[in-house]
């Protein structure tokens, strides 16, 4: 009964650290956070990403005009993405858009550009604050980069999403056309949530890889990576969730409703590209300090050994 008492004591105890640490942990990453400025850098990202939306559907409408959609077939097709209180609103820009020259498509690209680029600035800033490095890399060069990154980032969020939204829609036009490919499109169907997750997680890997300015494994990027993908694609659903359960938004916001949830939307997710890479940087310096003390203590008990052996000797001679 003894040896029983005290080997619950020395659980209890082992227990009581473990918790102990793991709080030091997380309150040193959430100060860690703080220190990054994490919630700034976000909003920045989210609102120049925001900012260039708009130049963007003027672009894409003006280049629409050149194929065989009219008017009223792009009208019927945002019908369903804006609420019906932006009906006149959205009309009125399409109509404005068709009667518009190539000077508006040149201006609008120029915007979309500029936008977009001054947005992924803001998130390399972000990951440099956070890794601790310094920004050395050409301006131009940089924002160059930052147009092509929010074009890869664009395109792989939009694979997400079709293969989250129209992934039925798919396997049947593979029936349909393609049969051989019915096998292929009916796995990703059935695994359509870890696609997503997947495609998101690859597209996080190499965004904390190239954008700030340091050289480092790629795989050594995959916590964070991991991280973000999961909490995205949750965030996501339960973001979607509650927008359909809560009609006081509407209220609330009125015809504005739309535009301020995809700003929130694209805040928080923001957000979480910017604390996988915390987690990446948090956590890799962790393990250089106990990768240091590690070789600390061989270094010191090789010199222990070398001086046993040493005095030894002595003692022979």
């Amino acid at each position: 009964m003894i040896k029983l008492f005290f080997r619950e004591q020395k659980l209890d105890g082992g227990i009581m650290k473990l918790v102990k640490k793991c709080v030091k942990l997380i309150r040193g990453f959430l100060n860690a956070m703080q220190e990054d400025c994490v919630g700034a850098y976000a909003a920045q990202t989210a609102y120049f990403i925001m900012l260039s939306f708009f130049p963007f559907i003027i672009l894409l409408v003006t280049l629409v005009q050149y194929t065989s959609l009219t008017p009223a077939d792009i009208y019927r097709a945002t019908q369903a993405v804006f609420p019906p209180s932006m009906d006149a609103f959205v009309l009125g820009i399409i109509n404005e858009v068709y009667s518009k020259t190539a000077v508006t498509i040149s201006l609008s690209a120029i915007m979309t550009a500029w936008s977009a680029g001054k947005g992924f600035m803001g998130l390399i800033q972000g990951m440099n604050m956070i890794y601790n490095v310094e920004e050395r890399r050409n301006y131009i060069i940089l924002r160059l980069q930052s147009a092509l990154y929010t074009v890869v980032f664009v395109v792989a969020i939009i694979l997400s999403l079709v293969v989250l939204v129209f992934g039925n829609s798919l396997h049947k036009m593979a029936m349909e056309y393609i049969p051989i490919l019915t096998y292929v499109t009916g796995i990703i169907l059935r695994l359509k949530g870890m696609v997503s997750i997947a495609i998101l997680a690859a597209l996080f890997m190499l965004l904390y890889r190239f954008v700030p300015n340091r050289k480092v494994r790629i795989i050594r990027q995959a916590p964070g990576a991991a991280f973000s993908a999961v909490c995205w694609y949750v965030f996501s659903i339960v973001f979607s969730l509650y927008v359909e359960y809560s009609p006081g938004l509407a209220n609330m916001y009125g015809s504005l409703t739309t535009i301020v949830l995809v700003m929130l939307w694209l805040y928080f997710c923001m957000y979480i590209i910017l604390i996988g890479a915390e987690i990446n940087s948090y956590f890799e310096d962790q393990f250089r300090r106990v990768s240091y003390y590690r070789r600390m203590l061989r270094e010191q008990k090789r010199e222990e050994k070398e001086e046993k052996v040493e005095k030894k000797e002595q003692e022979k001679k």
